[in-house]
């Protein structure tokens, strides 16, 4: 199993699509920013990439509001979570649009 996870601006900015959230992120700081909020650890920032530890499943939702459709995407080796867990920390947080 992978220790880290590498997202790319651009996959953020295909994630990127929460409804509370700007049309698009300024640069990976506010990538960065966004999964810290949700409890996922980020490693380290670069113009065009971050790393941040190995939890696809819920960088998707932090980034997108939704719960991942494990039909479409397979987790490639990472561990997977119980899906909607991320956007769980979100409504603890009062973020109550993100879980739509």
């Amino acid at each position: 199993m992978e220790n880290i996870f590498f997202l790319s601006r651009k996959r953020a900015c295909q994630w990127w699509s929460r409804p509370d959230l700007e049309p698009k992120p300024e640069n990976m700081e506010r990538v960065a920013e966004v999964l810290r909020r949700t409890e996922i650890e980020v490693y380290s920032i670069n113009y065009s990439w971050l790393v941040c530890e190995p939890r696809p499943d819920g960088i998707y939702e932090a980034l997108s509001g939704k719960t991942r459709n494990k039909k479409q995407e397979k987790s490639h080796g990472f561990k997977t979570e119980e899906p909607g867990q991320v956007l769980e920390i979100l409504v603890d947080k009062g973020i109550l649009m993100a879980a739509t």
